[in-house]
């Protein structure tokens, strides 16, 4: 097991309003993953010991693809900060307490250029 990284803790997908159906009739339906939080802008689906974060206000076809980032549930978001910027790979977000939810998270881009947050449950 990671020092760092306990597991990771959500996938996040970027959609249209009009896609949101699509997105909700693959994710719920289907598969039957339960609703567990929704919001202005998106909901939140239980995939088990993971979470799918759906934004929906998305306006055009995106470069990234849907999947905007996934996130590692971690032990302390600046000690995987300081542990990237190290090694030489861009930290995008440095870490910031979530106005939200008792949280810290913070961002940097991966080695082929995909976004991964860093998620620390606060306690």
């Amino acid at each position: 097991m990671s020092k760092l990284v306990n597991s990771i803790h959500h996938v996040s997908i970027k959609c249209s309003p009009q896609e949101l159906s699509e997105v909700l009739r693959f994710y719920r339906d289907i598969l039957g993953l339960e609703i567990v939080k929704t919001w202005d802008g998106g909901i939140m689906l239980s995939a088990g010991n993971c979470l799918i974060e759906v934004f929906t206000d998305s306006q055009e076809k995106l470069s990234m693809g849907a999947i905007r980032h996934f996130a590692f549930n971690v032990q302390s978001c600046a000690e995987c900060v300081k542990a990237v910027s190290e090694a030489g790979y861009e930290v995008t977000i440095q870490p910031t307490n979530s106005t939200m939810n008792p949280i810290q998270y913070a961002f940097c881009r991966g080695p082929v250029g995909e976004d991964i947050e860093f998620y620390e449950i606060l306690q």
